[in-house]
């Protein structure tokens, strides 16, 4: 009699293990599928948060845009900004030294728009063209601070100074050279 009765008590006390280890596993199941980790891998199934609802803290290395200048319409800079920089010297050496690490790539060591990676995108303007002749200061300031059509901003990279460097480098360029 004790035989049988240890027996049953052996097979409940298994049968109750197994009843746990299966709703342990269970649990865990619905947990992974309902929780964080499932749903980023899934972006139908994952949470929408509906713009300007809630603010998120900003990464530790991310920079600051405010206090920046505003961002002018083409025709707005090139009537108003003018170019404050002396074409002296050392204004038309840095400006070939950054034209040379910023620009050529795309315009080209002549700036005939012929650079290494031109090919590969849209072919940027002849900036001794008469077009770009044509163009005021102000208008390519802001063009290359903030961008256009196809070409990058670089304002980012280069200070206001560096810029009207370059425009210095651009005119003195030009005039070196008839079209």
């Amino acid at each position: 009699m004790w035989r049988d009765l240890a027996g049953r008590r052996g097979a409940a006390v298994a049968l109750l293990l197994l009843v746990a280890l299966a709703a342990l596993a269970y649990a865990q199941g619905t947990a992974r599928r309902t929780g964080f980790y499932s749903r980023t891998r899934d972006m139908r199934r994952s949470p929408a948060i509906p713009p300007q609802e809630m603010l998120l803290d900003l990464p530790d290395s991310s920079v600051a845009v405010t206090g920046q200048e505003p961002v002018l319409p083409l025709e707005v800079a090139a009537a108003t900004l003018k170019n404050p920089v002396a074409p002296d010297t050392s204004s038309l050496r840095k400006g070939g030294q950054t034209y040379a690490l910023y620009c050529t790539p795309c315009h080209g060591p002549n700036l005939d728009g012929k650079g290494p990676v031109a090919p590969k995108f849209l072919p940027p303007p002849d900036l001794l063209a008469k077009m770009t002749r044509d163009r005021a200061d102000g208008y390519i300031y802001r063009y290359l601070r903030h961008g256009g059509a196809v070409m990058p901003k670089y304002g980012f990279a280069l200070s206001q100074r560096q810029v009207w460097d370059v425009i210095n480098y651009l005119r003195d360029m030009q005039r070196k050279t008839p079209r």
